[in-house]
């Protein structure tokens, strides 16, 4: 897990702003004293049947501690694996897989797994006392798109400081509702 979330935090824009949390040089100290059990903390997921790929996505939170403490884990993120139908986990797979883009395109996209997801979150790195930064609790079902095509959703629970009220119209319809997300990362 440390050899996939390595890489991540150094070379992926979603993740290169929470190396913070993990200090410099410990996670190469984890691995070399092999000490990953006493610092991250994955805990049950949930998956669904990706009928077009033959295989089930699994997500499941990970939290880690500096400190190997369980209840001193600062962080969490979500793990991604994906299992055959026999629940054996294929490792160093990329599925192409159709995303939509800000302004509403779609284009196909190769994801590999097992991989950490990158989900926006507020956090203060220079705060770690007695706070719990991340997605917690994560749910996912599938639903399909407007190409007829099942995707999963994934839900979670975070503390956010970004949350907006909004009213949308359409004709005759008034639907409304809150927004969370925005800038997260620079909120106090």
């Amino acid at each position: 897990m440390i050899d996939i979330l390595m890489p991540q935090l150094r070379n992926d824009a979603a993740f290169t702003h929470l190396l913070p949390f993990f200090a410099a040089n410990l996670l190469p100290q984890i691995i070399k004293a092999q000490t990953a059990r006493t610092h991250f903390f994955k805990f049950a997921g949930a998956s669904v049947w990706l009928e077009a790929y033959g295989v089930h996505l699994m997500v499941s939170r990970v939290m880690f501690s500096r400190l190997g403490r369980k209840w001193e884990s600062p962080i969490s993120l979500l793990y991604a694996q994906i299992y055959d139908a026999n629940w054996e986990e294929i490792t160093n797979i990329e599925l192409a897989v159709n995303t939509m883009g800000p302004a509403g395109e779609r284009s196909w996209r190769n994801l590999k797994f097992p991989q950490f997801l990158p989900v926006p979150f507020y956090h203060n790195s220079l705060f770690l006392k007695q706070r719990w930064y991340g997605p917690e609790d994560p749910r996912m079902i599938l639903v399909r798109n407007e190409m007829g095509q099942d995707e999963p959703l994934i839900v979670s629970n975070a503390d956010h400081r970004n949350i907006k009220d909004f009213v949308e119209r359409k004709g005759n319809i008034e639907s409304g509702g809150r927004v969370v997300g925005g800038d997260l990362e620079n909120e106090d």
